[in-house]
């Protein structure tokens, strides 16, 4: 009988491919760790971010209330003052009012 020879699928590596690969390897997971660390970040400042953007929204909105407020003050003042004006200039001498000068 004839012995076959085998020859494994795997490639030997030598001494110094398995040191790449391990260095290699370290490297990766120096990166993934650093990603993993900026993810973290960038939640916690998305988070942080969401919630000033609802206390601005917050504030917008009684800003908002202020305004329409401090509006609707100003016609109430405007009417007065124009009805005022109105009485003064039918109460003066051109509107029909004399003085007494006899």
């Amino acid at each position: 009988m004839a012995k076959e020879t085998t020859q494994s699928a795997e490639p030997e590596l030598e001494l110094g491919e398995s040191d790449a690969g391990i260095e290699s390897l370290a490297n990766l997971e120096k990166k993934i760790l650093l990603t993993l660390s900026q993810l973290k970040s960038l939640r916690a400042e998305k988070s942080d971010l969401q919630r000033r953007v609802a206390d601005r929204d917050t504030q917008l909105k009684d800003l908002r209330g202020r305004l329409a407020r401090m509006e609707s003050e100003r016609e109430t003042v405007k009417t007065r003052v124009q009805r005022l004006i109105a009485e003064v200039d039918s109460a003066s001498p051109d509107s029909g009012l004399e003085s007494s000068e006899q």
